[in-house]
C-alpha cells in the first residue's frame, strides 16, 4: 500500500517532516509500504493578509484536486495498487 500525502498551508514542501517520520516508522517495522508526497505551492500565510492567502490557497487546492485525480489516483487504480490519501486541512476556530 502507498500512502499519498497532500500537505496544507505553508508554501511548497518537497520533503515534509510527516513523510520522513512515517517512512522511518515503516522502515523500523520492516513494512514495505511507502509514503509519497504531492508537492504543490499552497501559499505561505501572510498574517496581515490571511483571508486573501486563504482564498488563493483554496483556488490552488481546487486546481490541484483535478491533477491529483488524473495523475495520481487514476494511475494507482489502473495498476490495481492500493493507496490511501492523507491530507491536512485547517479548520477555522471562532470564539
Amino acid at each position: 500500500m502507498t500512502f499519498i500525502y497532500i500537505h496544507g498551508f505553508g508554501g511548497e514542501k518537497s520533503n515534509p517532516r510527516f513523510c520522513e517520520n512515517l517512512n522511518s516508522f515503516l522502515d523500523e517495522h520492516n513494512l514495505t509500504n511507502r509514503v509519497v508526497n504531492i508537492e504543490w505551492d499552497s501559499v505561505k500565510i501572510a498574517p496581515l493578509k490571511a483571508g486573501a492567502s486563504w482564498l488563493e490557497a483554496e483556488t490552488r487546492a481546487d486546481a490541484l484536486a483535478l491533477d491529483v485525480r488524473t495523475t495520481v489516483m487514476d494511475r494507482y487504480a489502473s495498476r490495481h495498487q492500493p493507496y490511501v490519501l492523507i491530507g491536512f486541512r485547517a479548520i477555522g476556530v471562532t470564539s
